[in-house]
This record gives C-alpha cells, sequence and structure tokens, in this order.
C-alpha cells in the first residue's frame, strides 16, 4: 500500500462490487463492447472508472432494469464517496471516488 491507509473492509467490498456490477452492465446493456477498467491513486483519494464503447443511454431517465446504477451509488454514497455515470453514443463510463483517508476506518 505504499503508506497509505488499509482500506477498511467496507471500502474493499464497496471497490470490488462497484467493478463487478458496473462490468456486468456493461456486458449486459453494451454486449461487453470495448470493456475497461481503470485505477487512480492520489495519496488521499482512489478512483475507479469502468468504461465501455457501447451505444450509450441517457442516464437521467431511470428504467426498472437500471437499479444496478442506483444500488452502486447508495453504496458509494454510503461511505461518502462520489458516483457518477457518463454516457454517449460512443459509449459509458461508470466512476467512483473514496477519500482513503475517511474511509481507512469506516
Amino acid at each position: 500500500t505504499g503508506g497509505h491507509a488499509p482500506l477498511s473492509p467496507a471500502a474493499k467490498i464497496c471497490i470490488f462490487r462497484f467493478i463487478q456490477e458496473a462490468l456486468n452492465n456493461g456486458f449486459r446493456h453494451a454486449g461487453g463492447a470495448g470493456q475497461s477498467v481503470a485505477k487512480h491513486f492520489d495519496g488521499e483519494r482512489v478512483s475507479i472508472e469502468v468504461s465501455d464503447t457501447g451505444p450509450g443511454f441517457d442516464p437521467k431517465i431511470i428504467h426498472p432494469e437500471r437499479l444496478g446504477l442506483i444500488g452502486l451509488r447508495e453504496r458509494v454514497e454510503s461511505l461518502g464517496g462520489q458516483f457518477g455515470v457518463t454516457s454517449s453514443q460512443n459509449g459509458t463510463v461508470v466512476k467512483m471516488v473514496l477519500n482513503i483517508i475517511e474511509i481507512g476506518q469506516a
């Protein structure tokens, strides 16, 4: 971990579930086209982005089959994190950011 505060079990589960559900959604709705996972640590925060190159969707419109995104948002925000979705005809990006210092003790 290179001097970073260790992540709590809740944070580790949140990150795992986020990646798992975002990849599953990309496979289900975009056929898995161009899926990728990127991570970034800056010493205080960890950010994870899961993206695809599928047809995209309007994230403002809630459909029953998109309840997974609502669950992801709730899970990330329950740890004080930030959650976002951007989508266009060129693909979708689902992103989470957690403050390592705050969640290290959670």
